[in-house]
């Protein structure tokens, strides 16, 4: 069974498959602080965990703000108002599993690159569709690529990731949605929009000597690579 949904879907790590690889044998760097460092100056973390803040960031925003939206926008009772919040919640349900699922196909097809273009697809038409209070998958989508930025701190860069998320609420809340500015909630809404297209198109950056990035190749050299790195 594990082998149809390898084979249905990819590699999962780096360097293959989780169930197929050996525990790399112990050595004097690969101590909690060292494992720390490497993970806190990889560059991708930190673009993953600014992709992330406005992506959970926008939806944990909208968990905030929708209910009080939709009364004041749309005249709807506070009740009804509360069960529309409600399901953006509930979409997660589906959403993440569907957007783990899009970019394992994505990278089975196109490897790395393929899974990069398809969280900056999404997440762009994710910012988009805040115009229409849309969401979509991006969440699962961010989650594809972080296994592939390093093994060796694959726990740091996840907490980096999944953080951004929590941070990006915090912000965007701060900025757009506090008592302190003068913005209507659907300005706020269409601003957030921007931010999540802006922020996403850092996922340029993000390159991979083995595999290359959205916009080059492999580098030649690309054997130099560290998979433990």
């Amino acid at each position: 069974m594990m082998a149809l949904m390898v084979l249905a879907y990819g590699q999962d790590l780096p360097d293959g498959t989780y169930t197929n690889i050996k525990k790399p044998e112990k050595n004097s760097k690969d101590g909690a602080f060292g494992v720390f460092v490497n993970g806190i100056t990889n560059y991708r973390g930190w673009v993953l965990g600014l992709t992330y803040g406005y992506c959970f960031g926008v939806e944990l925003t909208m968990d905030n703000i929708i209910a009080e939206y939709f009364y004041d926008r749309f005249g709807v009772n506070m009740e009804t108002a509360g069960v529309i919040a409600a399901s953006f919640g509930f979409a997660n349900w589906v959403s993440r599993p569907t957007g783990g699922v899009v970019s394992d196909l994505l990278g089975r097809r196109f490897g790395v690159r393929g899974r990069l273009w398809g969280l900056w697809v999404v997440q762009t038409v994710a910012g988009l569709m805040c115009l229409w209070l849309g969401q979509v998958a991006a969440s699962g989508l961010t989650f594809g690529v972080v296994p592939f930025v390093s093994r060796r701190s694959m726990g740091v860069i996840s907490g980096m990731t999944g953080s951004g998320g929590t941070v990006g609420a915090v912000v965007t809340q701060l900025l757009l949605f506090s008592g302190s500015n003068n913005f209507l909630t659907q300005t706020g809404i269409s601003i957030m929009g921007v931010m999540m297209i802006i922020s996403t198109l850092s996922l340029t950056t993000i390159y991979f000597p083995k595999w290359g990035g959205m916009l080059c190749g492999p580098s030649s050299d690309h054997q130099a690579y560290q998979l433990l790195a």
